[in-house]
């Protein structure tokens, strides 16, 4: 067709990009990329430079030069003449402003409509179509974080964890060392979110050894918050958990006291919530609230929305804990509704059980066990483990209350607590578990059992105000004794 009419180009261009769609369907590279050649020449026959150059580009991949398919080293010479032009430069810089917005926006909606958004998905897909042949690492890597964080909020934990390998394979092949630091970052944190707290240390402590103080602010920022400070803030949780609760007292001291240095909000707003979780976790609720109180201001003031549900989560919590009881319970059940309506699931069972917890408290409660099963089931269903001990103790702990002349049930839920604990290697959910099924076994006479069973869990603790529940254990274990 080219030939028997070259002024008229558009029957041959038809026929080359059906040759070239046929091919790619087929998987046919070496079709392809003759078709592609041909198709290149014509572009470039009539002016279209940068339409040539965009077609050779992906034909190309996987090629090297070789006797035996010569065109192979005639599409490389012509891709390389056509990059020198300015219209294919100025068509490159073009795309590269394109793509930094995509990614700008799909950041922009993370935080803004949350990370599970659907329309903040569908960014992040937008940027990754334009990625495509494009050399910009840094954009193809914030197209990675973005992907990465909705698959770890809607409880996709295993593509997440997934993702995150990948994330840190591709920084470490590029040389990439910011990337690299950001990968284990989030490989470790979702390694926390699965209850795998020894691999979340393993690579949170790898963060801390890669990352540099001294790297400027877009490095420190690139991936939605500051990598050294977040990290501080993960590896505290993972510390308290695996038993070293005044080491981790320290770090997440630390890690506020960096972001508050870093005068980042996003950077700031994550780091007052992991607090904000430290100090649910350790039952301090007044310590909660002011990091709750901070988490509400900051997010409002930016329309962080993820964040506004965590903190007003938190901050129900905390506010049933210190008296407010009926407001606390409409607070952590609101921000629970809500956040689930974004689309999130991780952090749902742990406060499911927060608040069945709190309604075991009412005289007559019902519907406590049928919530914590319900969170127990959606821990199940997306992997995220990290607060399964805690659940079946709270469990054991509201069957106990309930008909505490029927032990049995209470003591199937504290062995539970304990053997995921222990599993997991995390002593201090173990501790807490153990002191309630030891508690249990002495009202029912069984001294000998009570003993047995907390004697390993208070190895390796020493009495600490940052943890009162190992004086606690230790006390009983001497009456015990």
């Amino acid at each position: 067709m080219l030939k028997r009419d070259p002024a008229n180009t558009g029957p041959a261009e038809a026929a080359f990009l059906t040759a070239i769609a046929v091919a790619h369907q087929q998987k046919a590279k070496s079709f392809g990329l003759r078709a592609a050649l041909s198709l290149a020449k014509l572009y470039q026959s009539t002016g279209r430079a940068a339409d040539a150059h965009a077609v050779l580009a992906p034909a190309l991949e996987g090629f090297s030069p070789t006797p035996e398919l010569p065109e192979i080293d005639e599409a490389q010479s012509l891709f390389a003449t056509l990059a020198e032009t300015d219209e294919v430069k100025n068509a490159a810089a073009a795309r590269q402003r394109r793509l930094k917005l995509q990614t700008d926006y799909g950041k922009a909606l993370i935080w803004a409509k949350g990370y599970t958004a659907p329309e903040a998905t569908a960014a992040f897909n937008r940027a990754r179509e334009r990625a495509a042949g494009i050399d910009n690492a840094g954009e193809r890597f914030a197209t990675y974080y973005g992907h990465w964080a909705g698959m770890a909020m809607r409880g996709e934990l295993v593509l997440a964890r997934q993702a995150a390998a990948a994330f840190i394979r591709e920084a470490e092949n590029g040389g990439r060392t910011p990337e690299a630091a950001a990968g284990q970052r989030i490989l470790g944190l979702t390694c926390l979110y699965q209850g795998d707290f020894t691999n979340a240390q393993l690579h949170l402590i790898e963060t801390l050894k890669i990352y540099d103080p001294r790297w400027d602010r877009d490095s420190k920022l690139r991936f939605s918050v500051d990598t050294g400070a977040s990290t501080v803030a993960y590896l505290a949780r993972v510390n308290w958990a695996l038993g070293d609760v005044g080491g981790a007292s320290k770090l997440i001291t630390e890690a506020v006291a960096r972001a508050v240095e870093l005068a980042h909000i996003a950077t700031l707003t994550n780091t007052h919530y992991f607090k904000a979780l430290f100090e649910i976790v350790r039952g301090d609720p007044a310590a909660a609230r002011r990091d709750a109180e901070i988490i509400i201001d900051l997010s409002q003031q930016r329309d962080l929305a993820t964040y506004v549900g965590l903190g007003t989560m938190s901050r129900g919590w905390a506010r049933a804990r210190l008296g407010e009881r009926e407001n606390g319970i409409a607070e952590l059940r609101d921000g629970l509704s809500a956040f689930i309506q974004q689309g999130n699931k991780t952090f749902v069972p742990f406060f499911q059980g927060l608040l069945a917890e709190i309604e075991a408290d009412e005289e007559g409660a019902e519907g406590d066990l049928t919530r914590l099963d319900e969170a127990l089931a959606l821990a199940g269903q997306t992997g995220e483990h990290w607060s399964d001990a805690l659940l079946h103790r709270i469990r054991g702990e509201i069957l106990f209350k309930r008909d505490p002349a029927n032990t049995g049930p209470a003591e199937e839920a504290f062995l539970a607590a304990i053997a995921i604990a222990q599993q997991q290697k995390a002593k201090s959910f173990e501790l807490r578990a153990a002191l309630s099924l030891a508690k249990l076994y002495q009202s029912s006479g069984r001294a000998a059992e009570a003993h047995a069973v907390l004697a390993p869990a208070l190895e390796g603790f020493s009495p600490t105000s940052e943890f009162p529940e190992i004086q606690q254990a230790q006390t009983l274990l001497a009456a015990l004794t």
